[in-house]
């Protein structure tokens, strides 16, 4: 069917050529050569099924349905031959124009033609989805990989580039320009102490109604870093830290600062043994608490000093500031981030990061406007970081919000207006609960900065803000990671932003970020690839982890000597100099703005002694109305099985399965609890794709898993019960009810395979592999098989003339069409507009005659499709003239209007709907120009022609006019066949077993 057709050969005007989605491997990164032998060969091995219609391939596969694109693939390239790009007829030139009916079928095609002079392509792309300006550097980049591949056939296709010279200057020059002076040479603590001269009666920070100035706090700091010094700590000696929210908290900071080593948070509220693994690998040989805190600490080696009640013991020490003994590139502070390993990592950060940090945010901290701040999160978390010292650094005060106040909405935003707090910086789904609980009576006045970070940004967020705020304010949309020092990126957004697409604005001062894919390349404006820093804010790597060090900070290809920070993140550049992230390369995620490692949840579910798999995954199953995603943790537990000496449970489980409660304590015992999971759900079987790995998207939401396990109903009968123990053995599940789903249980297209063949040696039937998918419970199979029939015949009828008797069968292809067209009444989607332009002498009788008799040739040009009894069938209406209506566009004088209306006027034909069901359903317009020139717009529905059609009508068309106008008789042989019978072919032979066994082809190429 498939081919360059010619009147001899293949007459049918109405044929379809399959799509075929080949799905290729490339994983080993091969070259083009290699590339090409390996699409060849899959190209050959899928032509061997083409029969198969990709209906029926869709049908199997059953993807999620949705009307707003089609199913398994959007995106397509089109090549093809133009048979003939110019006709010479009788004392006229027809040539082939593009015809453009306004609508793009997918996201994305590109259309190659092959003609005399080489390849010619065009772009047809969505609208809702592309702008032109997109779509043109597309084409500029397609053509510098053609050239890259021309030049150097032998280099991998990750190596190749995409970008234009003018494109790598801006995005990796002109985009991170962004060189700023600070005092590189300065130390932050020397930077408080100056400030603390210059204000010695300002508060510098308040707690409960306690406040110290800044005088104080320099004192108080002075006289603790003495005393550390005196116990040794000295450049990059790091000190543990962990104290409640307090004065203290600060003073700690300060002081350890002052004494030259770096400060390690640990949150008292951390499980003991994470607390001693933190103490364990910093190696710190001070600890600074407090004393309420001693008895909760693990076992440790540190020296301790408590900040409450062992202050008394600091009034022999000077309250002098003590002499700098740390440098920039000495470390300022050692932050525990959550580690795939099952351990956390200590991310090691310089003075000089945490120097250029600070001055990137004095624009926000630095302004009159603002005198106060508030610290809400954790010392434990990196963002307290840009709360902390850029505050203390510029003068302001810094209000250490209690933990009684931030847990309660009202009583925060209360205190944000009692305290006149100017600057807040808070997670994105923090902010959100807060302003979800609140009425807009008690909005904070004074507030006029809000930085948002640690979680993607939403748009419901950005409403709340600036309607219950306020729309004075102005959001800090920051980006960044604890290995860059906090912040890297950062864009302001105000009230007239909204609706906007929300970006992390540009690199912070002195950063440099580069959107790279795995071979290092630059990715092209609006393209995805991972978000990789460099520049003065890079740590120094992760404490005693040099591997993991040199895995993540590795040389940056376009900076000579300098490292770069390979972030996982995924984000791209928009067209105006922004950055969009877009989320994760690996299984990171991000709760209430903590950076969690599901693999070191996953590491200690597997130490339960009744867990044989496990897998942690982060859902929004059930996001508040209107409020921000509600993301939590779920963990997937599969217990051990049981030993032939355990009995099995009241519900015949041959595993031992630990409860929710046990878990929680468990994983609770190891971790902080926001690392905790909310849900837990046992599961038989971990559903697996068919390479082995843990299928995540296949993981049922922890309530329908309770709901399958409460309703389960035995086997009924004797197929029930032998099908029941096929499924237990392919699915690997000890027991199946009879209304359990296949694919809900772990099956998965190859699996539904496997699935097949059981039956067939069990039943002794041949159950077509679509019934996996249109009968997905146990029970619902259970009665296919009962009434399957014997084995089918793959012997393969000849294509031969059918009666015209009775109802006509649609053939896959057209029943698709029609079923799209049912959906949406009316839509263009599918018109296919031929224009061809033509040069001479026109004999519009000639060419009107012509046109209608390849109309009564051809069946399938005056066919409508009815329906009977709910079915569509093919009606065929008699042969009779093509209306042709002509145009006369002679009268616009102007050579450029006319054209700019003849297209105009040509779009507008094309976009005018079909009647499917009563047709005609193919048009043609005839538009003059001028007495020598000509435009013909011929349009038809897809579901009677094709693009191959084009070849049959050209080619009919310069016979037909050739005889008309010589009057002599075209040389066309009669037609054996019409589409109407290969539709009934179609029917009868392609839905038997070679239906099915290519089918299995397709399932096994795409099952991925």
């Amino acid at each position: 069917i498939a081919g360059r057709a010619r009147p001899e050969t293949a007459p049918l005007i109405g044929c379809f050529v399959n799509m075929l989605p080949l799905r290729l491997d490339l994983r080993d990164q091969p070259s083009v050569l290699a590339l090409v032998r390996r699409v060849r060969e899959v190209a050959l091995s899928a032509y061997a099924h083409q029969d198969l219609p990709f209906e029926q391939v869709v049908e199997a596969l059953h993807p999620e349905r949705r009307l707003h694109h089609t199913p398994i693939f959007q995106v397509a390239f089109s090549l093809r031959h133009a048979p003939l790009e110019t006709l010479r007829l009788p004392e006229l030139e027809l040539s082939i124009g593009d015809a453009f009916s306004g609508t793009s079928k997918l996201d994305l095609t590109l259309n190659m033609i092959e003609t005399a002079d080489g390849l010619r392509g065009m772009f047809e792309y969505s609208t809702d989805l592309f702008d032109a300006a997109t779509i043109a550097r597309m084409a500029a980049h397609f053509h510098t990989l053609l050239e890259a591949i021309v030049a150097n056939p032998d280099e991998q296709i990750a190596h190749l580039p995409l970008l234009t010279e003018a494109e790598r200057q801006q995005m990796l020059i002109d985009w991170n320009r962004s060189g700023a002076e600070y005092p590189r040479d300065a130390a932050v603590h020397a930077l408080i102490e100056a400030q603390a001269a210059r204000t010695p009666h300002t508060h510098a920070i308040i707690f409960e109604g306690q406040a110290l100035t800044y005088a104080e706090l320099n004192t108080r700091a002075n006289q603790l870093a003495h005393h550390l010094r005196a116990q040794g700590v000295g450049p990059d000696v790091l000190v543990a830290l962990c104290v409640e929210r307090s004065l203290e908290m600060i003073v700690g900071m300060l002081a350890i600062l002052k004494a030259g080593g770096a400060y390690v948070p640990l949150d008292p509220t951390y499980p003991a043994e994470r607390l001693q693994y933190m103490l364990s690998h910093s190696r710190s040989p001070v600890l600074l608490t407090q004393a309420a805190l001693v008895a909760r600490l693990p076992e440790h080696t540190a020296q301790v000093f408590r900040l409450d009640a062992d202050w008394h013991t600091l009034a022999a020490y000077p309250t002098t500031n003590p002499a700098r003994t740390a440098l920039p590139e000495h470390l300022a502070y050692l932050i525990f981030t959550s580690g795939s390993t099952g351990r956390p990592k200590g991310v090691m950060v310089t003075q000089r990061g945490l120097i250029n940090l600070v001055h990137g945010l004095r624009a926000y901290f630095d302004d009159p406007a603002v005198q106060t701040t508030g610290l809400i999160t954790s010392i434990s978390f990196d963002i307290s970081v840009n709360q902390i010292f850029p505050s203390l650094i510029f003068g302001r005060t810094l209000h250490i919000i209690p933990d009684a106040v931030k847990l309660d909405s009202r009583a925060l935003l209360r205190y944000l207006d009692d305290h006149q707090l100017h600057l807040l910086d808070a997670v994105p789904s923090y902010m959100q609960a807060v302003l979800n609980e609140v009425a807009p009576e008690l909005p904070p006045n004074a507030l006029r900065y809000l930085l948002i970070g640690g979680e993607k940004l939403e748009q419901r967020l950005l409403q709340a803000v600036f309607g219950q705020i306020g729309p004075a304010v102005e959001i800090v949309n920051i980006y960044g990671l604890t290995e860059i020092s906090d912040i890297n990126a950062l864009g302001v957004i105000r009230v007239e932003d909204l609706g906007k697409p929300i970006t992390v604005g540009k690199p912070l001062q002195n950063n440099r970020i580069y959107i790279l894919n795995a071979a290092n390349q630059p990715q092209p404006i609006g393209i995805a690839g991972e978000v990789c820093i460099s520049g003065q804010s890079v740590s120094r790597g992760y404490l005693h982890r040099p591997d993991l060090t040199a895995e993540r900070f590795v040389p940056c290809p376009f900076e000579d000597g300098a490292l770069m920070v390979r972030t996982g993140d995924l984000g791209r550049w928009r067209a105006d100099g922004t950055i969009e992230i877009l989320g994760r390369i690996d299984h990171q995620v991000k709760i209430r703005g903590f950076r969690i490692e599901t693999g070191e949840i996953e590491a200690v579910l597997a130490q339960h002694p009744q867990v044989s798999e496990c897998v942690v995954v982060a859902r929004e199953d059930t996001p508040p109305a209107g409020g921000h995603p509600d993301m939590r943790l779920v963990a997937y537990v599969v217990g051990e099985p049981k030993t032939k000496h355990q009995a099995p449970g009241e519900d015949g489980s041959q595993f031992l399965v630990p409860g929710a409660a046990a878990l929680r304590q468990h994983v609770g015992a190891s971790l902080p609890d926001y690392m905790v999971p909310s849900a837990f759900v046992v599961l038989d079987a971990l559903p697996k794709t068919p390479s082995g790995k843990i299928d995540r998207k296949a993981l049922p939401a922890p309530e329908l898993a309770a709901e399958l396990d409460e309703r389960f109903v035995a086997p009924t009968n004797l197929i029930e019960e032998l099908l029941a123990s096929i499924w237990a053995n392919v699915l690997r599940v000890e027991r199946v009810s009879i209304h359990d789903n296949f694919f809900n249980l772990g099956g998965h297209s190859l699996l539904a395979a496997q699935l097949v063949s059981r039956i067939r040696e069990t039943f002794g039937i041949e159950l077509p592999l679509r019934s996996i998918f249109e009968a997905a419970t146990l029970a619902e199979l259970a009665r296919r098989i009962s009434a399957a029939p014997g084995d089918l015949s793959e012997a393969q009828p000849p294509l031969q003339p059918v009666s015209r008797e009775g109802a006509l069968p649609l053939s896959f292809a057209q029943q698709r069409l029609w079923f799209l067209d049912q959906l949406a009444p009316g839509s263009t989607a599918y018109n296919v507009p031929i224009g061809m332009r033509l040069r001479g002498s026109l004999d519009v009788a000639a060419l009107h005659h012509s046109l209608s008799a390849i109309v009564a040739r051809h069946e399938v040009l005056r066919t409508s499709f009815s329906t009977v009894n709910g079915k569509p069938i093919q009606v065929i209406a008699p042969a009779g003239p093509l209306d042709l209506p002509l145009h006369d566009l002679t009268d616009v004088v102007e050579e450029a209007e006319r054209q700019a209306t003849a297209r105009q006027l040509s779009i507008a034909e094309a976009q005018q709907p079909f009647d499917l069901a009563h047709g005609p359903l193919v048009r043609a317009r005839l538009f003059r120009l001028a007495a020598d020139e000509h435009l013909l717009l011929v349009t038809l529905h897809h579901i009677v022609a094709d693009g191959w059609s084009l070849d049959v009508l050209l080619d009919e068309l310069a016979a037909l006019y050739t005889a008309r106008a010589t009057d002599t008789t075209a040389d066309l042989p009669e037609l054996p066949i019409q589409y109407a019978d290969y539709a009934v072919w179609q029917r009868d032979w392609l839905q038997g077993a070679v239906l099915e066994r290519q089918l299995g082809y397709w399932q096994q190429h795409l099952a991925a």
